[in-house]
């Protein structure tokens, strides 16, 4: 038997439903906030450990999420509030005036 029969399907670390859903390693929001948004035509680039000059054609690649860890009823919905305050957080983060010192 390979490992990958005798291997349980990935279960939702929230609620231990299955896994079906993949979470963005970098939030999308963030991702539009920085960079112009990717095509084919003009497309970002992914680097890791594992690969080099992954083309990125839009925010929703495949290659920009975790494995599976959430199940979608939890991603879309369950999450919602915290993924709603990191984008109200991060903005501010990246928008505010550093107050100067005398």
């Amino acid at each position: 038997m390979s490992s990958a029969q005798g291997a349980a399907a990935p279960k939702c670390w929230v609620c231990g439903d299955p896994a079906t859903s993949g979470e963005h390693g970098i939030k999308k929001s963030d991702l539009a906030a920085v960079f112009a948004k990717p095509s084919q035509q003009n497309p970002l680039f992914h680097h890791s450990h594992t690969h080099t000059n992954v083309r990125i054609g839009n925010f929703n690649s495949d290659v920009l999420k975790l494995p599976s860890g959430l199940c979608a009823k939890c991603n879309n919905e369950t999450t919602q509030p915290y993924d709603t305050a990191w984008a109200k957080f991060s903005e501010h983060a990246r928008t505010r005036t550093p107050r100067r010192l005398a």
